[in-house]
């Protein structure tokens, strides 16, 4: 998961396109492309699945996934230039990917709340037996070691929670969802996910979330820090052994 911070710059989407492939990634959300209106297209080695605004350059989001595994994909929603939704075929259970790119701090709370509201729509007809995993920036420090939500964070989110961040533990909560870049143990530039300007402030804002009956399935989760799009956020990856192992192959090859 990337927060590319607009990808309009000649070139830009190829290189992100070429960091994903050198990364070995099976899926990679986008946040903040900046793109124009809905759809999809390939390139040579992806399939990309983008949600933006008919009218608009701000925000963007957009699933990619190899191009070998687009025979796998059943269909696909462009919610809003904030959300957008995959379900993938597989072997043994559906998967349900959700890109999303939450309102910064700046922004009132009833846009937030419509935001969340979007979300809890987009998963609400998704069968509780299949699998869900929401990758986003959610703009949110969400700490650790939380009594109030041991079910949905573990022992290694970072920074202090913020009143966003209680906003997005009660939605992790409410839908039995764990963070699971809280979950493993890594040097803390393994954890940062957003550097400000200058590289004075580090924080931890972008996240991944699994239904927690999944939990188990999540082999490790930390950032990216060599790939390099030009943007202030580093690629997020996550092994997810279950969606590395059953998802259907395309046997046009």
């Amino acid at each position: 998961m990337w927060n590319v911070r607009g990808l309009l710059k000649p070139g830009k989407f190829n290189i992100v396109d070429r960091e994903a492939t050198r990364c070995g990634l099976s899926i990679c959300g986008l946040t903040e492309t900046h793109w124009r209106g809905n759809g999809h297209f390939s390139t040579d080695a992806h399939a990309v699945y983008f949600s933006s605004s008919d009218d608009s350059s701000h925000n963007g989001v957009a699933i990619i996934i190899p191009k070998h595994t687009n025979n796998s994909v059943m269909g696909y929603e462009a919610v809003s230039d904030r959300i957008i939704s995959m379900k993938l075929k597989a072997l043994h259970v559906n998967i349900n990917l959700i890109q999303a790119y939450a309102p910064t701090s700046e922004a009132l709370p009833l846009v937030l709340e419509s935001f969340y509201q979007d979300l809890q729509a987009t998963i609400a007809n998704i069968p509780n037996r299949e699998l869900l995993i929401i990758m986003g920036d959610f703009n949110s420090k969400i700490d650790a070691n939380s009594a109030q939500y041991s079910k949905c964070v573990g022992n290694f989110g970072l920074g202090v929670r913020n009143e966003r961040g209680e906003r997005f533990m009660q939605f992790a909560d409410e839908n039995n969802m764990v963070v699971a870049n809280s979950l493993f143990q890594h040097h803390p530039r393994r954890l940062f996910t957003w550097t400000s300007p200058g590289g004075s402030t580090k924080n931890q804002i972008d996240y991944i979330l699994i239904r927690s009956r999944w939990r188990t399935s999540i082999l490790n989760a930390h950032t990216l820090p060599g790939a390099d799009c030009g943007s202030d956020h580093e690629l997020k990856d996550e092994v997810e052994a279950q969606s590395r192992s059953i998802l259907q192959k395309d046997k046009t090859n």
